[in-house]
């Protein structure tokens, strides 16, 4: 919440997790991302929320990181409103918080134009090693319009590169490549490149 806050208030925030190690200075790259207000960190599925850099831009990239605050803090106290969200989960929830799943369900729900909650709440409502007891996420219809939402969130990416200030001489290998997935308001979330945010080795 405290993020949104500070980028209503005209300021650029880079949120990073305190086992974050910095290589090198990444505000020389992130001002050069100029097509995009967040630039998150890539991982499996979408994004990480260990690694967010969020600039005012669109009122759309407000709206997102309020609604990744929103959700964290509806799941973490009212974990009774999955049985709204979630037709096949059953008490005792697990009520995932999760900023991170959390954040890539809020990516696709924006970008989309359409909230969703099936890559977070409903899969760990499933069975799954947090959740044993839960029903087989599979075999629920959701798991496959999840599958579908992704299809279709990634059919509408867009593909940039930015100079890599530290990589060196000027040329091809200079140029660091990254996904951009559109958003309202002629603005983007931006995946970040390796040389930018990555997991060490």
């Amino acid at each position: 919440k405290y993020m949104a806050l500070l980028v209503e208030g005209g300021y650029a925030v880079l949120q990073a997790d305190t086992d974050t190690v910095w290589m090198h200075d990444p505000f020389r790259m992130l001002r050069l991302m100029r097509d995009a207000s967040l630039v998150i960190m890539r991982d499996v599925g979408i994004a990480n929320a260990g690694v967010v850099y969020a600039r005012p831009g669109s009122m759309s990239a407000l709206r997102l990181l309020d609604e990744v605050a929103w959700r964290v803090q509806l799941l973490q106290n009212h974990p009774e409103i999955v049985a709204r969200i979630v037709p096949f989960a059953r008490p005792p929830y697990y009520a995932n918080s999760d900023d991170q799943s959390l954040l890539n369900d809020a990516i696709v729900s924006a970008v989309l134009r359409n909230r969703t909650f099936l890559g977070s709440t409903a899969r760990y409502e499933g069975r799954n090693k947090y959740n044993p007891a839960g029903p087989d996420w599979a075999s629920q219809p959701e798991a496959q319009a999840h599958k579908e939402q992704l299809r279709a969130m990634w059919k509408l990416q867009k593909r940039s590169s930015v100079v890599c200030p530290w990589a060196g001489a000027v040329g091809p290998s200079s140029r660091a490549s990254y996904v951009r997935l559109p958003i309202r308001g002629g603005d983007a979330v931006a995946l970040a490149p390796r040389s930018l945010f990555a997991h060490l080795p």
